[in-house]
């Protein structure tokens, strides 16, 4: 080791060129620790999510929903249901592995061959599972057919109640030689009566064993009433093609998903949900010898294909899809109950959107619907990114993204002029209406009565996602918003925290907004109006009966009202009417309060639950909206 003078020596008798170039490098280096020691100062870290807490006078921060790219309902299978013993109706430990793989959505054949006991204890099995049904009906329009399809609908109905159930028309109809025009004028005649029977029903066709743009463009010119979610189906390749063959036309997918969006939105005004009700590499994965396919044993060709496979229809913003299928040939689950190749793939890749806040359900609208808009503006900070399919948009909400349901889609929906949506998600003309304003002298009970009693601007049942565009998904700190028994549900597990969950599609500044809510377990929640980002306001109900109003800062009033039904699974009817700088509270009808506050005077609508001391669920349904 050198002491000092020995350092000081041997520097002086350094060339001056070497010693410039060694003291330029400790400088840099001196400066450099300086700066890494400030970096705080000069690029402070971004800030903090909302901590767990409640101030005294101060509003309760919010944990905001982060809403992901990828439908969970890419990560279904078919059930092969071809005799009374199929393995998942028989086999605990089958169901038990599909519970483990995360099967979401099943879907389901229904043969004339099987018993009513057999197809009802399947349609059971997929609830029991906690998956979405999606139901293949016959086709055909005679008697027998018809009588068929009720009694499957009806059966389904009481088990499944009001939740929602998808049927697709038909399987393979073209492949059977069934002209599109003939498949269509079937359809026309068949699904308005099964319309009737489940009027929450989704109706998906014409589930083509290729895609074909010619019989899909057919179906959607002359199909009465359009498609809820049109279907097909994707295969690779056949025995006799290499792998290289079976991968590469995994790219086909993407020019038929493109090519089919394209056609529906200019043939019904807009881009409907895709779904890819059965896909694999082969249909039948048998040789030419009628042995088994060696890839379907193949676990690094599995592997590989069902990897790029599934990736394709996430990339693609797919809405739903089922692998073919979960037992038998090329499966998730194997005959001995362990996880198959293709259901390895599956799972992980499940896991890992899973893990990355990537799963969110998509809308399932027929019709693009959205509140009344009244600013000469979208919301201010509302932008969209639409260059790529992974293009996200963000909220009002600080914190929270959301994904475009396809490339092009945008931050906020417009209602056309003259038009508002009402009670069905389909634009009507708007009736004409007076309704008063807090300058016409009414007192707050008589201007509520007023106000409600004519047409509602919006209104839905919250049983399923529209046009409003309802955040879908997770919350950074656990809970969620999520469509669920009939309801829309808002669960915060994490006690001082709120759970807020915006209607991106609307934007409005005077209003009265009404919904029924019910506090299953927990505190509270409420309603969210004026949602700029930077400002909102939350009007909160509690299970002990008590209320308050906050904006992003301060309680702006609290009070304890009898007209609140108080306890859990008590549901309170909830009413903001907001004109101006006046807010008017109501619950069940009755008046509160009303409140003086400019902070925001426009913006986006929603809903949140708030966990005070509890973990709390709180769910919503049938809400109106009036604009003024």
């Amino acid at each position: 080791m050198f002491d000092i003078s020995e350092i000081l020596y041997r520097l002086k008798t350094l060339p001056p060129v070497t010693r410039i170039i060694l003291f330029s490098v400790a400088g840099l280096l001196v400066f450099g620790l300086v700066f890494w020691s400030m970096s705080d100062v000069f690029f402070p870290p971004a800030p903090k999510a909302p901590t767990a807490h409640q101030g005294n006078g101060t509003a309760m921060p919010a944990t905001q929903a982060t809403v992901k790219q990828v439908s969970p309902w890419l990560f279904g299978t078919n059930l092969g249901l071809f005799d009374d013993h199929d393995q998942v109706l028989t086999s605990a430990a089958t169901r038990g592995v599909l519970q483990q793989l995360h099967a979401q959505i099943i879907r389901m054949p229904v043969r004339a061959t099987l018993s009513e006991a057999t197809e009802k204890q399947a349609v059971q099995t997929i609830k029991d599972l906690g998956a979405v049904p999606m139901i293949v009906l016959l086709a055909g329009t005679d008697a027998n057919t018809l009588s068929f399809n009720k009694l499957i609908i009806n059966d389904v109905n009481t088990i499944f109640g009001t939740s929602t159930v998808y049927y697709e028309y038909g399987n393979e109809e073209d492949m059977r030689g069934t002209p599109a025009n003939t498949y269509t004028s079937s359809w026309n005649m068949v699904i308005p009566q099964m319309k009737q029977l489940a009027p929450q029903a989704q109706f998906v066709g014409p589930a083509m064993y290729h895609y074909d743009a010619t019989y899909l463009n057919a179906f959607l010119q002359g199909a009465q009433p359009r498609p809820d979610e049109v279907s097909w189906h994707e295969y690779t390749c056949v025995g006799t093609d290499t792998n290289d063959t079976c991968l590469a036309h995994i790219n086909d997918w993407s020019t038929h998903i493109n090519g089919a969006r394209t056609a529906m939105a200019g043939i019904v005004g807009r881009a409907l949900p895709i779904i890819i009700s059965e896909w694999n590499y082969a249909a039948d994965a048998i040789s030419t010898s009628g042995t088994m396919d060696p890839r379907s044993q193949d676990s690094n060709f599995l592997t590989t294909w069902t990897q790029r496979a599934i990736q394709t229809l996430a990339v693609n913003q797919v809405f739903a899809s089922m692998q073919y299928f979960c037992t038998s040939s090329v499966p998730l689950v194997a005959n001995d109950n362990t996880i198959a190749p293709q259901g390895q793939v599956f799972q992980t890749l499940y896991n890992q959107y899973a893990t990355n806040n990537q799963l969110v359900t998509p809308s399932v609208t027929q019709q693009p619907t959205a509140l009344p808009q009244n600013q000469a503006t979208a919301n201010p900070g509302a932008t969209a990114t639409t260059a790529n399919p992974g293009a996200t948009a963000t909220t009002a909400n600080p914190g929270a993204t959301t994904t475009a349901a396809n490339p092009g889609a945008t931050a906020t929906t417009q209602v056309p002029t003259g038009t508002t949506p009402t009670a069905g998600a389909v634009p009507t003309t708007a009736a004409t209406q007076t309704t008063p304003t807090a300058a016409s002298g009414l007192d707050p009970q008589t201007l509520y009565t007023t106000v409600t009693s004519v047409q509602p601007a919006y209104m839905a049942s919250l049983s399923n996602q529209d046009g409003a565009r309802w955040d879908v998904g997770l919350f950074t700190g656990g809970g969620t918003c999520s469509f669920a028994g009939g309801a829309y549900r808002i669960m915060v597990p994490q006690k001082n925290s709120a759970g807020i969950c915006v209607a991106n599609g609307t934007s409005i500044n005077d209003f009265a907004f009404q919904v029924q809510m019910t506090i299953t377990t927990g505190d509270g929640g409420g309603l969210v109006f004026r949602d700029t980002g930077q400002q909102l306001y939350r009007f909160y109900v509690s299970s002990n009966g008590t209320y308050n109003l906050a904006n992003m800062t301060q309680v702006l009033t609290t009070g304890t009202s009898q007209a609140i039904k108080a306890g859990s699974n008590q549901s309170n009817e909830v009413t903001v009417i907001a004109k101006g700088q006046q807010i008017y509270l109501f619950v069940n009808k009755q008046y509160l309060t009303t409140v003086t506050d400019g902070s925001s005077i426009g913006g986006k609508l929603g809903l949140f639950s708030a966990a005070l001391a509890n973990p709390t669920t709180v769910t919503f349904s049938v809400m109106r909206v009036w604009a003024l």
